[in-house]
């Protein structure tokens, strides 16, 4: 008698369990990561979950909201959005400044270098006028809205990073803290740990893999004898990690008084204010201002001078503190 036929309509397709590090179809365990097909008897089961890198994928992602979450709440929310006066209020004027830089001097009008950029121009235009890797310096007088131009930048792009999970997390860091002793790479990993809670071991990654956009203020805070031996620092990361994105502040005059340059794609300078801009800020302000616009009024101090230092201090300083 021939041996009995599997009831075909009876069969079981084998079970599949996952759980830890393993996955188990029937009697048979794999471990590791699983990839392609996985075999067993005629059965062939196309492109089977991969169950490990999907989770690390997750992991990621929420890595990756966490981040954005910590840069939004310590710099736009705690910083930007607290000081009553960011530098959204004001229309600065911004001249480029490709000289300022040794590396592909870069201009938004390919025809015309030192001249003003048009009104209303935003900092993200700028950026990503200069494309993929970019660098751009951003200089300015003290209180010319420096920081908070970079702030606003950073607002923009966490806005895209949210949207759009293949673009870099735009991350921001005082560059004060910076001794000659770490490379740029170490203190930023250093920073991630300190400043964003990224665990030590995990933080050398995010840096070394291009996750990050990196935004660096206060180049004129790092102590004057170690400032030539920040910007080669700074040089030295462009070099090695040159799809990595970034943008620096700093003091005009104390830049220019280094023996030193960005090797960046891109410089800017924000402009001093104009009357037109100082009496706007002034009447948008209404009471809490009008005392200082009578003295200007009265000609105790020049609205071009006085004025000017003021209304730039009074909403740039303010961010920085």
């Amino acid at each position: 008698m021939p041996p009995n036929k599997p009831d075909s309509q009876n069969t079981e397709p084998p079970k599949v369990e996952a759980k830890d590090n393993s996955i188990a179809v029937g009697s048979i365990e794999v471990h590791g990561n699983v990839e392609g097909g996985i075999h067993i008897g005629n059965t062939i089961i196309q492109k089977f979950f991969n169950i490990f890198k999907s989770d690390s994928e997750t992991l990621e992602h929420r890595n990756r909201r966490i981040l954005l979450g910590h840069v939004e709440n310590a710099w736009i929310k705690g910083v930007l959005d607290a000081s009553l006066h960011g530098a959204a209020l004001l229309d600065l004027g911004i001249k480029q400044d490709p000289e300022a830089v040794t590396k592909y001097p870069w201009v938004i009008k390919k025809e015309s270098t030192n001249e003003t950029l048009p009104a209303g121009t935003s900092m993200l235009e700028i950026f990503d006028s200069i494309g993929m890797g970019r660098s751009l310096l951003i200089l300015g007088a003290p209180g010319s809205g420096k920081t908070t131009m970079l702030l606003e930048l950073a607002r923009q792009l966490i806005a895209r990073a949210r949207e759009d999970v293949t673009q870099p997390i735009p991350m921001v860091f005082n560059l004060a803290s910076w001794t000659e002793k770490l490379t740029l790479a170490d203190w930023l990993a250093q920073e991630l740990n300190n400043l964003y809670s990224v665990p030590r071991k995990t933080a050398p990654d995010w840096v070394k893999e291009n996750k990050l956009l990196l935004l660096l203020d206060g180049l004129d805070e790092v102590r004057q004898e170690s400032r030539v031996k920040c910007v080669e620092a700074i040089n030295a990361f462009r070099k090695e990690h040159g799809l990595t994105s970034l943008a620096v502040c700093s003091r005009s005059q104390d830049y220019a008084d280094l023996n030193a340059k960005l090797s960046f794609e891109g410089a800017i300078e924000v402009q001093p204010l104009t009357q037109k801009q100082i009496t706007e800020f002034f009447n948008r302000f209404g009471k809490e201002m009008a005392g200082i616009k009578q003295v200007l009024k009265k000609g105790q101090c020049s609205a071009r001078n006085g004025g000017d230092a003021f209304v730039l201090e009074y909403y740039d300083t303010s961010v920085q503190e």
